[in-house]
């Protein structure tokens, strides 16, 4: 099976381009927003983070569902499995422009039962 890795260090990551064509190819579409410390967010519906200093001005119970909404709108591309087919079409169609800013992503054969060392951001597998 193809499973892709990083071979570089510093660490797994797809380019934002990447990430907006492997949703894409999911059927999902995504509202990238910056949050409070300027870094990418990508969300399944249009949505405005709560900064930090909002979340905590929350009640136990507005806490919790703001994280539970979270957690079921907000696209997190590095829970998708590295042998994804989409993923896998993903690095194959846009090579080096599929790496994110620490990575050197590449496609390897592994069998099923596969697991990922990883070491800075090395990654091989065993």
């Amino acid at each position: 099976m193809k499973v892709v890795i990083n071979k570089r260090y510093g660490g797994y990551g797809l380019s934002h381009e990447a990430i907006m064509m492997l949703a894409e190819l999911k059927g999902i579409k995504l509202f990238p927003i910056k949050d409070e410390y300027h870094t990418l967010q990508y969300w399944k519906k249009e949505h405005t983070p709560l900064t930090t200093k909002e979340f905590m001005k929350l009640s136990e119970s507005e806490k919790t569902a703001y994280l539970e909404m979270k957690a079921e709108y907000q696209f997190k591309p590095m829970y998708v499995p590295r042998h994804d087919s989409d993923l896998i079409k993903v690095v194959e169609t846009m090579g080096e422009a599929a790496n994110g800013e620490y990575a050197h992503l590449v496609i390897v054969n592994a069998d099923e039962d596969y697991d990922i060392d990883e070491y800075d951001g090395m990654e091989k597998i065993i």
